[in-house]
């Protein structure tokens, strides 16, 4: 009682710097209060007080180009990782399916994928929830270490034993997105967050290229005794030693994410962030975000579908990253499923086949030119949502970010749970419809 109107304070060296002022007491050995270098300016103008520049708040542009670069540094090393495993997990399933059908079902990897979104969807609630008690740059090194953890399971892999990683690996995945958009927001300003999120993403999207290394030389390996049936079959001894690798990568990028610097960037848009007391006004908080009419409306685009809906709150904010790049990404999608229906051939969704194509026949070329778009597609929309998601509520942008994540899983889960009986044009004509 009685402590309202004093200062909090943090030490520099010898210094005490004054970082924000009491306002209420929430028990005996925590308070509540109001942060000072927003106004610090205006403090300084008017008392003749000035901030520090070497302690407290770190104002130059080159230590959010130091924070965005190391971020992305690290979720190279993580995806590199992970992307490596998607070129190749379908057919360590098949191969182990192959050897032991009792160990694998056929279609376990389509139902690990709705574990993993329906443990991602409901994980998405919770996060935003742990980042009122941590900074996000801890979120990041739990996500790691649950990557780790799933790529470590395939040492003992059998189908429970993998629809239990892909429930950490959902979980993986909502740390990972909702905490990676909070940490830009902690060293990003409204004006500089396209910029920051451009240099990071550009980092992290290099993992597909290393990804790609790396699986131009697993599959040339033991070429000859690992081919069967023109198909790639992998032996129990080659997934344990591939899988072990990518947990590796995972555990450095644990320890990356660690030591990343945790310092607020003057005007930051995590500072307008308002963190509530009490795990039920969080919950509330949460809840709230998810019905909130603003983010309902961009719920289409949160599915990954961009409509015209969106595009009419993109047009208060005059920026590229926003209906620009929507547009871009409906006439990418459209792209990508005019030429998969053309050139894939009609159940290699299901399972590997030599079926005759629609149109195109299959070449390596015509795939690298859908993987291509398939890049340009995923950056594009990691941006926007990133940008948009910081932008629409801003205090409350940890749970906004856990809301888009959210309805994209429900989304998801729902696809993967459909995907034994879909084939490649039924995928194409229900995601062409929302476009």
């Amino acid at each position: 009682e009685g402590d309202s109107g004093g200062g909090i304070v943090m030490k520099c060296g010898s210094r005490s710097i004054l970082i924000g002022v009491s306002t209420d007491a929430l028990n005996s050995y925590r308070t509540r209060g109001g942060q000072v270098h927003p106004h610090g300016k205006e403090i300084c103008e008017l008392t003749g007080v000035c901030p520090i520049d070497h302690c407290g708040v770190m104002k130059s542009p080159s230590y959010a180009t130091v924070c965005a670069v190391l971020s992305g540094v690290a979720n190279l090393i993580v995806w590199t990782g992970y992307d490596a495993h998607v070129f190749i997990v379908e057919s360590v399933l098949h191969s182990v399916n192959g050897r032991d059908p009792q160990r694998m079902g056929a279609h376990d990897g389509y139902f690990g994928l709705a574990v993993s979104n329906i443990f991602f969807m409901i994980s998405t609630i919770a996060i935003p929830i742990m980042m009122n008690y941590m900074r996000c740059k801890w979120i990041l090194a739990i996500s790691a270490a649950c990557f780790g953890v799933y790529f470590f399971s395939f040492q003992l892999l059998n189908r429970y034993l993998y629809f239990a990683a892909c429930a950490i690996l959902g979980m993986a995945f909502s740390s990972f997105n909702i905490g990676f958009s909070g940490y830009l927001t902690e060293f990003s300003t409204r004006q500089t967050l396209e910029r920051n999120q451009a240099l990071a993403w550009a980092f992290t999207c290099c993992s597909v290229m290393g990804a790609g290394m790396v699986n131009m030389v697993i599959t040339k390996a033991n070429l000859e005794e690992g081919i069967d049936h023109k198909y790639r079959e992998y032996s129990d001894d080659e997934i344990r030693l591939l899988f072990g690798s990518f947990a590796l990568l995972s555990f450095i990028g644990m320890i990356m994410f660690m030591f990343l610097p945790n310092r607020d960037v003057e005007n930051n848009i995590a500072s307008s962030s308002v963190k509530t007391s009490s795990l039920s006004q969080q919950l509330i908080s949460m809840l709230s975000t998810l019905t909130d009419t603003r983010v309902l409306i961009l719920i289409p685009y949160y599915l990954y579908i961009v409509s015209i809906i969106t595009m009419k709150l993109s047009s208060r904010v005059a920026t590229f990253s926003l209906k620009p790049l929507m547009i871009a990404n409906s006439v990418i999608h459209l792209s990508i499923f005019v030429l998969s229906v053309s050139i894939i051939p009609e159940w290699s969704t299901v399972r590997p086949n030599d079926g005759q194509s629609l149109l195109i026949q299959p070449s390596i070329f015509l795939v690298l030119v859908i993987a291509f778009l398939c890049g340009l597609a995923e950056v594009a929309n990691s941006t926007t949502r990133t940008v948009i998601s910081s932008l629409l509520i801003p205090e409350r942008s940890q749970q906004v970010f856990g809301a888009s994540r959210f309805y994209h899983a429900l989304a998801a889960s729902a696809l993967f749970f459909s995907s034994p009986s879909l084939s490649i044009y039924t995928y194409a004509g229900v995601l062409s419809l929302f476009l």
